[in-house]
């Protein structure tokens, strides 16, 4: 019951009792389930998942219920219910993913909000605290309402661009319906960062070509660098043209004409750097959107984690849910051509002229070609048995072996992961993936990889 019940909640912790003088300890808990995705609270059970058992079943539960009524604000959906493991007693609290937070422990002059990263739970960051109280009021940061006029600023560049991308002119009007302006003439965050003054400090980005491989390596200096402000629709345009002009182009004939191919498609680029900018956590100062050119790779980095909440690494890209974080933003973009409405952004830019890879954040995985999906099989199929016995169990190959085929393995295991698989028999995926995480998992124990 207790593996079972694990394994079917989002996040879990366990705790050997209630502690009923320092509920603290659990009450944080509590708060960092209801803020990030839910989970289940088991009260009997030490860590190491040792069986302890909770004694007085009913007056336990009356405690636990008492204090989460009383110290945590507003009060969150949570279950509580006893079960039986080993002829012992246990309770369970499962939380729910609360929509009115943020949830915070208050008891006599303390008032803390907390999530949960990984299996701690940690207070929240400021910026995380203040995505969720805008999520609690059903708001979101492009649609809050400055303190400053239109009649402040200027609208030249995202005006020129909006009409030469619709042949629509924008009038007075638009500016109220699409929420970049209330009907007083104030503007919203949608407006100030649309607008050329654009005075939201960490609206920018910075590009940078490198002349390596890392921005640390001894030999890796600026070839050249660009600080780019003013409105986001001017960004997106002049981060496109930097790119352009220092990324390598590759050329070959074709009759009488020369046909360029560059390092990376244009389309593809055009919508990394528009999800990058309109996705991305603007209530985070002192960060801005990064584009680093490298010898070897092009990286975009955006502020902000998912808007869910969830692990990037639990998603394929064909399954990340689409999710607005500036929807009034997303959507003069849209209007203008810049940005899909139906979510299919991430799909392009990896589906697009030959880019078939996720790439982790920080890591680099090597692109792994498959004809279809029976040869995809096969090879997979292949690499395990090319191994098959060899380093699990008894060391029959040395350090260097084992680390060159732990790095292999670790790549198909990413390609499963990453690829937009469509198997017919989802189980021999699964029995794919689970194989490749036990050899893994024994070369781990043989070296410290």
């Amino acid at each position: 019951m207790l593996d079972l019940l694990i394994s079917e909640c989002s996040d879990y912790e366990l705790k050997k009792d209630i502690e009923v003088e320092k509920p603290r300890s659990w009450l944080k808990t509590i708060s960092g389930f209801a803020n990030t995705l839910g989970g289940t609270l088991i009260f009997g059970v030490e860590d190491n998942k040792r069986i302890i058992g909770i004694e007085e079943i009913s007056k336990s539960i009356e405690i636990i219920t008492e204090k989460i009524k009383t110290r945590i604000k507003p009060l969150p959906e949570v279950e509580i219910y006893p079960f039986s493991e080993e002829n012992k007693n246990l309770i369970a609290v499962k939380v729910t993913k609360g929509k009115s937070g943020p949830y915070y422990y208050s008891y006599e002059k303390t008032k803390e909000a907390y999530i949960r990263l990984g299996d701690e739970t940690i207070l929240a960051p400021s910026h995380i605290l203040n995505e969720l109280v805008l999520k609690g009021m059903n708001r979101t940061y492009d649609s809050i309402t400055s303190i400053h006029k239109k009649r402040d600023f200027s609208f030249s560049y995202f005006e020129a661009t909006y009409f030469e991308r619709t042949h629509t002119k924008f009038k007075e009007l638009d500016y109220i319906s699409m929420k970049l302006m209330e009907k007083d003439g104030v503007l919203t965050n949608t407006g100030l960062l649309l607008s050329d003054q654009n005075i939201i400090y960490q609206s920018r980005v910075f590009c940078t070509h490198w002349d390596g491989k890392t921005k640390t390596s001894l030999n890796s200096e600026a070839i050249d660098d660009k600080e780019i402000s003013g409105s986001i629709v001017h960004q997106l345009v002049a981060s496109l043209e930097f790119i352009k002009n220092n990324m390598k182009k590759k050329w070959h004939k074709s009759g009488v004409y020369r046909v360029d191919k560059p390092d990376y498609d244009l389309d593809a680029i055009r919508e990394a750097i528009v999800n990058a900018l309109i996705h991305r956590d603007y209530s985070r100062v002192g960060c801005e959107v990064t584009i680093d050119l490298y010898q070897d790779r092009l990286e975009i980095t955006s502020p902000g984690g998912m808007i869910s909440g969830e692990k990037l690494e639990l998603n394929t890209h064909s399954s990340i849910p689409s999710e607005r974080r500036n929807p009034f933003l997303a959507d003069i973009f849209s209007r203008m051509g810049f940005m899909e409405r139906r979510g299919s952004g991430l799909n392009k830019i990896i589906d697009n002229k030959g880019i078939n890879t996720v790439n982790r954040i920080g890591k680099e995985v090597e692109t792994i070609e498959f004809d279809s999906e029976s040869d995809m099989i096969q090879k997979l199929v292949d690499e395990i048995n090319a191994y098959k016995g060899k380093s699990l169990g008894i060391i029959t190959k040395s350090f260097k072996d084992s680390k060159k085929l732990y790095n292999k393995l670790k790549n198909i295991l990413n390609h499963i992961i990453c690829h937009k698989l469509n198997f017919q028999d989802v189980k021999i995926k699964m029995q794919l993936y689970l194989l490749l995480k036990q050899r893994m998992e024994r070369l781990e124990k043989l070296e410290e990889l």
